[in-house]
């Protein structure tokens, strides 16, 4: 076979050659835009584990951004090039969901993740009740450790000025007690994982915890949907759409 794809129309033509041909070929092959490394992808597989014969589960990858999250105290932009090429994502995806949620920080290379940061909310009912007064004061109080930022509605209008100190939320919010409180997660922080966060749990562990008992107690007859919604307020549980309204207090008006 010839070296060369030369053409025999006798009129000049550029000759194309087999390697340029090979080279186009393996570019194509290649996911657009900014490509993962070895370390990333390391790193990544350690926190989510080896794909199964069927491909990481597409609904998993906020699951997994929260591992990230937690271990590395702000989403990497290189962690989430690494994600998408492990999860068979586009980019646009992880980045869609990463940059949605007010508790991931998305850091771009060569940016530090502070030890703790501080989220206030300025939703009408926080700005009314005094968060402007928090985003001005804190900084100063809480030192060059910890950042101070807005958040939008966490859903927590009743307990205005509602901040969050890592995932752990502060209602009616005074300076002082966001301060004190923000000590208490630094001296408690523990390295590689954000502070203020809770280690995850995987499901196994949490049914050995007693996770779902109401839910199991609900299925075998123990519990009629009456007691549920007692259980549910009791538990605290929120909304996990972005609003974070009480859930139990929400089926109880909708019933």
């Amino acid at each position: 076979m010839a070296d060369s794809l030369t053409p025999t129309s006798s009129s000049p033509q550029a000759t194309i050659s087999l390697d340029s041909l090979r080279a186009k070929a393996k570019r194509h092959a290649q996911l657009k835009g900014r490509q993962s490394d070895d370390r990333s992808l390391q790193e990544v597989r350690e926190l989510i584990g080896p794909p199964p014969a069927s491909g990481h589960r597409r609904d998993l990858l906020i699951e997994h951004l929260h591992q990230l999250n937690d271990a590395y105290r702000a989403l990497h932009e290189r962690h989430l090039v690494a994600l998408a090429r492990e999860m068979k994502l586009s980019m646009a995806e992880v980045y869609e969901v990463a940059s949605f949620y007010h508790h991931f920080e998305i850091l771009r290379e060569g940016e530090q993740a502070p030890r703790l940061t501080v989220r206030v909310c300025d939703g009408l009912s926080c700005e009314m009740a005094g968060a402007t007064d928090l985003l001005a004061r804190l900084p100063e109080l809480l030192g060059s450790q910890v950042r101070v930022i807005a958040a939008p509605c966490i859903g927590r209008c009743e307990q205005a000025p509602a901040v969050l100190i890592g995932q752990q939320a502060v209602p009616a919010a005074k300076p002082e007690a966001v301060a004190q409180r923000a000590r208490s997660v630094l001296d408690e922080d523990s390295p590689g994982r954000a502070a203020g966060h809770k280690p995850a749990v995987d499901w196994t562990a949490y049914l050995a915890q007693g996770g779902s008992r109401v839910v199991r107690r609900l299925a075998s007859g123990q519990l009629d949907a009456a007691g549920v919604l007692p259980a549910m307020e009791d538990w605290g549980w929120r909304g996990g759409g972005g609003g974070g309204f009480p859930a139990g207090r929400k089926w109880r008006i909708v019933r």
